[in-house]
């Protein structure tokens, strides 16, 4: 449980759209100014700034830049417009 404590955070749900139906999926911050890792999956063929982040503390943000992806690694690294507390 201390382990969740410090992270938990660091963790987030994420939505993205095609137009047609909602899909869902989670990452994680990497660093306290906003990058952050997901699934490349869960962006697969849905409409680019249509994603909400949903952090634990309730706050909404979305994707500013992505920095690098792989569908065949499915990852996806990008910048949201929001920061982490540090848990330092």
């Amino acid at each position: 449980t201390e382990i969740f404590k410090k992270y938990n955070s660091a963790v987030f749900m994420i939505y993205t759209t095609d137009g047609l139906g909602v899909f869902q999926g989670s990452g994680f911050f990497i660093s306290e100014n906003g990058v952050a890792v997901s699934n490349y999956h869960v962006f697969k063929g849905t409409a680019v700034g249509s994603e909400v982040i949903k952090l634990s503390d309730g706050r909404q943000c979305k994707i500013s830049e992505v920095i690098a992806k792989s569908e065949s690694e499915d990852y996806i690294l990008f910048c949201s417009h929001t920061s982490i507390p540090s848990k330092e």
